[in-house]
């Protein structure tokens, strides 16, 4: 158990002295969740070791953000560290030339010769959406939300604006 900050449960931590990940033993029970939370702190280790070292002694993660307390380190260049660190884990949990393999054969399997899906209100659209990352989080273990995001960025997935897969079916 590595703690609370606010609200949230610590899933990760990066200590400095000694170097050192850790990552909180219930992710065991969330295999997807446990590989993202690694990335994302391997991440920070290979992208901000130096400013993380700067400024803390340790890095902590939860669901929403890390702990940088200090005075100088504003939570706008907070939160870019953190966009880093899930891009960074979305794409090595996900390399792009395996990305596109796995999209181009689900689009031939599917006829889809526009190259992307288009995510809407359309059961047609969602079940599509559904089936391609039911086939990314078995083929990468990874989360549907992760593979979702990987092919926002991608360009592959166009979400209509005022529609978001995960929230419509909760």
């Amino acid at each position: 158990d590595l703690g609370i900050i606010g609200s949230k449960k610590i899933l990760g931590k990066i200590s400095f002295n000694p170097l050192q990940i850790l990552i909180d033993k219930e992710l065991q029970k969330d295999k997807y969740r446990l590989r993202f939370t690694l990335a994302h702190a391997i991440g920070h280790l290979i992208l901000h070791s130096e400013i993380l070292r700067k400024y803390l002694d340790e890095n902590l993660d939860n669901d929403t953000t890390i702990d940088l307390t200090h005075d100088d380190v504003t939570s706008f260049y907070n939160k870019r560290l953190e966009i880093q660190a899930n891009l960074f884990a979305s794409r090595l949990l996900i390399p792009q030339e395996k990305l596109i393999y796995q999209v181009a054969e689900y689009f031939v399997s599917e006829r889809n010769h526009k190259g992307y899906l288009f995510l809407d209100h359309q059961w047609i659209n969602i079940e599509s959406t559904i089936r391609l990352l039911i086939k990314l989080q078995d083929h990468f273990f990874v989360s549907k939300e992760v593979a979702r995001i990987r092919l926002i960025n991608e360009g592959i997935l166009r979400e209509q604006s005022d529609f978001t897969l995960f929230k419509s079916r909760r």
